[in-house]
This record gives structure tokens, C-alpha cells and sequence, in this order.
């Protein structure tokens, strides 16, 4: 089965393989239905660009997606193993340079998560374990000097001892921040820099809580500011001063951390710009707010942080801009609005938060803009809308939030450019759309909320671009479309909303040409499903793609070629199931070679890295696929040639000994695997062949001595390790 969605421009929307599955189904449960995807997928944009590509097993993503920019160029690719993320994942800027990659491996984020600048230099390093981030995270300046060094264990920061958790640096890469944690809790210092390197804050945490004096300090190294914590609660006086020496801020807490009065916030004229109250974090009580020479700006009424009461705001010159009141949290009376000029801007009646009555707003110089009525915030009689120069703009009726009767849609000049008739909120009879110009844009039939019988669309110059018949809201006959210049565009056919026969797409002509060049070439059965050969084609006239169909399942080649003719892509189906040699060229180069058995990888997995002019091409990797997962020997290999790694797995779990090799193809580290976690040594080397460091996982977690060495072997640390820690 086949599911085909059109645009109401009759241009194709997405196609989809279907099948059935059985109800409480992983992709039942994922569908709510028992009629799901099965098969590829495709998602096109309006204007006939792929938009996505994907495949489904049983309703269950299943495989590599590929979503594109409207331009063609690749957006991002991912893979799945059964909906769960499985494999890299890579994200391009529109002019094609990578943006950010990624690896996962049953869902979790394994190895480095690396994003990228527009100019290819790296924006950040994020290394992952066990799906959460765990060692140092590395961040970078556009200009390439070091930002940021965030150190993580098991997904929180934790400082190592003897390095920060936090340091932050300035593109002058010098050292404006850094924190110690442990745990995910601030512990010690937190300390901040002036670009001069001297300090410009600092405070101590104890147990994830600010404790003792916090101080702020000015670019001279003087003190302007500070207050003292106890165990994260403020105490006495807290104050801070602007570089003039004007007052900044001012606080005074009792020993049990409460304000003893309002909080004060100033300018660096002295002049009081904030006055409130917090409790805990969130305000409460008056809170008011100043202009620079001591005018009123807003005066604001709370409850434990939620306005109650009176609202006000003032412009700089002292009028009034907006008053609001609340009740239990919610708008209750009049909420009113006024220009700087002091004319009404808009008025709006709330009770218990809802829209009730009239809703006003004016245009600057007092005239009307918009006139509406609410019933419990729902549009209720009628509503107008006009333009600043006085001319209508919009005129029609509500009830309870539906449209009823007559609309219409004015331009400034007074042209009406939309004229529709609704009953109970749906379009009933003749629906007209005009341009500016007065000329007809759209014209189109409803019955009862249906389209209906003839549609229509123009150009600005009145040509025609579209003709579609309908009948009971879908498409019904001859659907034909045209260029600006009037040449074809499209012709398809459809009985019933379901497409039949053939579907034709063109470019517009070339210069001195009348006609233009086949595009797209699609062939549909009397049952709407795709039959034989569906082809699309460059401007070039050059082929794009061939995808083969038999009875709406894909049957034989699915091909893409780039506009040189150069393959980017091949596949072979039997019965709607991949089945064969898969091929992919990504876009730097890469490629990559599946073998697939009824919709499952089956024999030998290969990607090859970009072809070398000197060396040719490379092989990346190849694994050994049975059933769907990887099984038997895997083998990474570098630019080079040399082998990085190499990995036993059984039925797509790691078991057994692994290799890791440096890139001089010396190995590196021996590690094993029992049902795809460390179980049993891993011993890392030196170049020379020495023992580096060995340690014993049990489950996947470190057990028993960690043991480092010198380079001529004598045993220079001894880390015990019990359940990871």
C-alpha cells in the first residue's frame, strides 16, 4: 500500500510504503493505528524539492534519514536501529560545510559530539560516555583561541583535583572565569577576571551553597561591593557600587536571611532606579522602577512573585502608557494602553482573565484600528479592522468565535481582495481572493466547508496558473498548472482525490525556447498507487533519479545521480524490501556500501573515506552485518590506511577483545567486552610497547587497582577503583 498527500496546488507532499501491524504493536503504539509506515518515505516542500527521506520497519523508523535545505543541499543526516538513534549523525550549513556530528549507540551519545563554525573551525568538543557528557568539553572562538573548559563526570561538572570543573577565557585568552564542583555542586571558589587579569568577583560554596562574603571588585582591584552568606542564606548588609563610586545596589537582611527593607537598585548618578521586595527568590509587594532623572517608569504590585492589583507603566515624559488589574493572578476590569502623546491606544474589558464586552485599539492620531466583542475570550458579533489612513480593512461577524456570513478583506486603496461567505465557521459558496491590482488571484466553489467544482488561480496579470476540479473536497479530473510566461508547468490527473495515469512535471523554458524541459515523469495505476518507472530530471535535462514500482511497493532500481551524472545513490528492492548492494556518496566524498536481505542488513558493511588524489580510496570501516546486527570482526581504519580499531561483536554486542591503535598503527589498548560492557582488563600502552596504565571492569565499571606507569616501566600511581568510583 501506498499513501500519497498532495499540496492544495496539486504538487506532491509526501509518499509513504504503508503496511498493517497488529494492534499493541511498538508501531501501533506509535501510529495509534493499525495502518503504518513500511518501506521509504519521502516529504517533499511546496515548490517540489525533497525535504526528507526516511524508511520505516513496521511503523518503526529503521535506517538512515536525510533531511534537505529547499535549496537541495543536505541539512542532516541520522540513522536508527528500530527508532532508536544507532550510528552518526551529521548536520550541514546551507552552503554545505559540516555544522555539527555526532555517534550514537542505542540511543545514547557515544564518542565526541563536535560542532562546528560557518568556516570549518571547531565551536566545541563534547566528549560522551553512557549517553551523558564525562571529561573535559572543550569551547572555541570564531577566532580559534579557547573559550571554555568544562570538565564532566557522568553527565554534571566535577572538578579532578587538580583542574577547575569551569574556566572561561576571553578571545584575548585570558582566564575570565573559573569554578570548582564536585558532584554537580559548586565547592570553593568561584572567582571572575577583568580583561586586565585582575579580579572582579569571588565568593566560596560549601555543599552546593554560597557561604561566607561575596565580593565585586572594580577593574583597579578595588573593592566595590560585597555581602555575606551562610549556608546560601544572605545576611546583613549587601551592597555594590558603580566604577564612578555611585551606589549600585543596596540590601539589608536579618541573621535569618529575610529583608528587613526593600531592595534598592541605582544609577551611576545616584539616583534610585528599583525598589522591591523578594521573598525567597520571586517578588512581592510594591515594586517600582525609575527613569534616569527620578520620574516614575512602572509601579507593579505582587504576591509571592504574581501581579495582584494595580499595574502601571509610564513613558519619560510622565504620561501614562499602560494600566492593567489582577485578581487571583488573572486579568479582571479594564486594561488600557496610551501613546506617548497621551491618547488612548487601546482598551480591553477582562473578567475572571477572559476577554468580556468590547476590545478598542486606536492608531496614534485617535482613529480606529480595531473593534472587536468577546464572550468569555471568545470573538462574538461583529469585528472590524481598519487601516491609518481611515480606510476599512477587514469587516465580518462572529459567534462564539466562529465566522458566520459575509467577510471581506479591503486594501489601502479600498480594494476588496477577499470575499468569502461562512456558515457555522466553514466556507460556503464562492470564495474570491484579488490582488491589489483588482485583478483575480483565487477563485474557488465550497459546499458546506467542501471545495466544490471549479478552482482557480491567476497570475498578478490575470494568465492562469492553476485550473483543478474538486468534488467532495479532493481533487477530481484534470489538474493543470502553467509558468508566468504560459508555458506548462504540470499536468495530473486524479479520480476521486486518488492519482491516476501519467503525472508530469517542467521546468519553465529556456531563453528562446517555447517549451520547457521534462522534470519530473511520475506513472500512477487505476488504484492511485505508483506503477512502473518514476523518474526526475536537472534542468540540465540531465536524469535525477529513477525509482522502480510495482503495484505502489518499490520493485527493482532506486537510483540518484548529481547533475555530471555521477551515482550518489543505489538501491535494490523485491516486494517494498531493500534486498541487495545499497550504495551512498555523501556529499564530501564519503561512501558507503550496505548489503541488505529483506529490509535488514545482511554480509558485509564498508565506508570508504573521500578519494585521495595521491592515495585513492580508502576504506573507514568495514563490520560484518547478520540479521539486521553487526556480527564478527570490525575494522576502523584511518586516512592512511592503518588500522584504529578493531571490534568482536556477537548478534550486535561487543564480546570479546578489542583493539584500539594509534595513528601510527602501534597498538594503543587492549580492552574486553561481555555482552556489550567492559568485562575484564584494559591495559593502554606506551609507543615503545610498555605498559601505560591497567585497570580491571567489571560490568562496565572500573574494579580494584588502577595502575599507571613510567614509560621504563616502573609503577609511577596506584588508583583503587570500587563499583566505577
Amino acid at each position: 500500500i501506498k499513501q500519497l498527500l498532495y499540496y492544495p496546488n496539486g504538487q506532491l507532499k509526501s509518499e509513504m510504503d504503508l503496511t498493517t501491524v497488529e494492534e499493541g504493536s511498538p508501531g501501533f503504539e506509535e501510529w495509534k493505528t493499525t495502518i503504518v509506515p513500511h518501506g521509504g518515505s519521502v516529504s517533499f516542500f511546496s515548490e517540489g524539492q525533497i525535504e526528507k527521506i526516511a524508511f520505516y520497519d513496521q511503523g518503526i523508523i529503521h535506517g538512515e534519514v536525510q533531511v534537505f535545505y529547499p535549496s537541495g543541499k543536505l541539512h542532516g543526516t541520522a540513522s536508527f536501529d528500530h527508532g532508536v538513534r544507532h550510528g552518526k549523525a551529521i548536520s550541514y550549513y546551507q552552503e554545505g560545510k559540516k555544522a555539527e556530528e555526532v555517534s550514537y549507540e542505542n540511543g545514547a551519545i557515544v564518542g565526541d559530539l563536535i560542532r562546528y563554525y560557518l568556516n570549518e573551525e571547531r565551536a566545541s568538543l563534547i566528549p560522551y560516555e553512557n549517553g551523558v557528557p564525562h571529561g573535559t568539553a572543550l569551547e572555541w572562538h570564531e577566532n580559534g583561541t579557547l573559550k571554555a573548559s568544562r570538565r564532566f563526570t557522568n553527565g554534571v561538572f566535577n572538578s579532578d583535583g587538580r583542574n577547575p570543573a569551569v574556566v572561561i577565557y576571553d578571545e584575548n585568552r585570558s582566564m575570565i572565569e573559573v569554578q570548582d564542583f564536585q558532584a554537580g555542586q559548586p565547592i570553593g571558589s568561584h572567582m571572575k577576571y577583568h580583561a586586565n587579569g585582575k579580579e572582579s568577583y569571588k565568593v566560596r560554596y560549601r555543599e552546593g551553597k554560597r557561604h561566607g562574603v561575596e565580593q565585586f571588585f572594580g577593574e583597579d582591584g578595588k573593592l566595590c561591593g560585597e555581602g555575606e552568606y551562610e549556608m546560601g542564606i544572605p545576611k546583613g548588609q549587601h551592597w555594590r557600587k558603580h566604577p564612578n563610586g555611585e551606589r549600585s545596589f543596596l540590601a539589608n537582611y536579618s541573621k535569618e536571611g529575610e529583608l528587613l527593607e526593600p531592595i534598592v537598585i541605582f544609577n551611576d548618578k545616584g539616583q534610585k532606579t528599583a525598589e522591591y521586595r523578594l521573598i525567597g527568590d520571586v517578588r512581592d509587594g510594591p515594586c517600582n522602577f525609575w527613569y534616569g532623572d527620578g520620574k516614575p517608569k512602572a509601579k507593579y504590585n505582587y504576591v509571592k512573585g504574581e501581579y495582584d492589583g494595580e499595574q502601571l507603566e509610564y513613558y519619560e515624559n510622565g504620561n501614562r502608557k499602560m494600566r492593567a488589574y489582577f485578581k487571583g493572578q488573572k486579568h479582571e476590569g479594564a486594561y488600557e494602553e496610551w501613546f506617548e502623546n497621551g491618547k488612548l491606544a487601546a482598551q480591553i474589558q477582562y473578567q475572571d482573565g477572559k476577554k468580556q464586552g468590547p476590545s478598542l485599539r486606536f492608531f496614534e492620531n485617535g482613529s480606529p484600528q480595531f473593534e472587536e466583542n468577546f464572550v468569555a475570550d471568545l470573538r462574538d458579533k461583529q469585528q472590524k479592522e481598519w487601516f491609518a489612513n481611515g480606510k476599512l480593512k477587514f469587516q465580518g461577524s462572529f459567534d462564539n468565535e466562529k465566522k458566520i456570513g459575509l467577510q471581506r478583506q479591503w486594501n489601502q486603496n479600498g480594494v476588496v481582495v477577499m470575499e468569502a461567505t461562512y456558515k457555522e465557521d466553514l466556507p460556503n459558496g464562492k470564495i474570491c481572493a484579488r490582488y491589489d491590482n483588482g485583478k483575480v488571484r483565487e477563485i474557488i466553489f465550497f459546499k458546506d466547508g467542501k471545495r466544490d467544482g471549479k478552482g482557480e488561480e491567476n497570475f498578478e496579470d490575470g494568465t492562469a496558473k492553476v485550473h483543478a476540479f474538486y468534488k467532495e473536497d479532493v481533487l477530481d479530473g484534470e489538474l493543470k498548472g502553467w509558468h508566468e510566461d504560459g508555458s506548462i508547468r504540470f499536468v495530473k490527473f486524479f479520480d476521486k482525490g486518488t492519482p491516476i495515469g501519467k503525472h508530469k512535471e517542467y521546468y519553465p523554458p529556456k531563453e528562446g525556447e517555447k517549451e520547457g524541459l521534462l522534470a519530473r515523469d511520475f506513472h500512477y495505476a487505476k488504484s492511485g498507487e505508483l506503477h512502473g518507472e518514476q523518474n526526475t530530471y536537472y534542468l540540465s535535462g540531465n536524469k535525477q533519479t529513477v525509482v522502480q514500482y510495482k503495484d505502489g511497493q518499490l520493485e527493482g532500481m532506486k537510483a540518484l545521480w548529481d547533475d555530471e551524472g555521477s551515482l550518489l545513490e543505489e538501491a535494490w528492492y523485491e516486494d517494498g524490501k531493500l534486498n541487495g548492494r545499497f550504495f551512498e556518496r555523501a556529499s564530501d566524498g564519503r561512501e558507503t556500501i550496505y548489503h541488505y536481505k529483506n529490509n535488514r542488513r545482511e554480509g558485509l558493511h564498508e565506508i570508504y573515506f573521500p578519494e585521495n588524489q595521491f592515495f585513492g580510496r580508502i576504506k573507514a570501516l568495514e563490520v560484518p552485518f547478520v540479521g539486521g546486527k553487526p556480527h564478527g570482526e570490525a575494522t576502523e581504519y584511518n586516512e592512511g590506511g592503518s588500522k584504529l580499531s578493531v571490534t568482536q561483536y556477537i548478534e550486535g554486542k561487543k564480546e570479546g577483545t578489542a583493539q584500539i591503535f594509534n595513528p601510527q598503527g602501534q597498538l594503543f589498548m587492549v580492552l574486553d567486552f561481555k555482552n556489550d560492557q567492559q568485562n575484564g582488563p584494559a591495559v593502554q600502552y606506551f609507543p615503545n610497547g610498555k605498559v601505560f596504565r591497567e585497570v580491571n571492569f567489571i560490568d562496565g565499571k572500573k574494579s580494584g587497582d588502577e595502575r599507571t606507569y613510567f614509560d621504563e616501566g616502573k609503577l609511577a600511581a596506584i588508583a583503587p577503583h570500587q563499583n566505577g568510583k
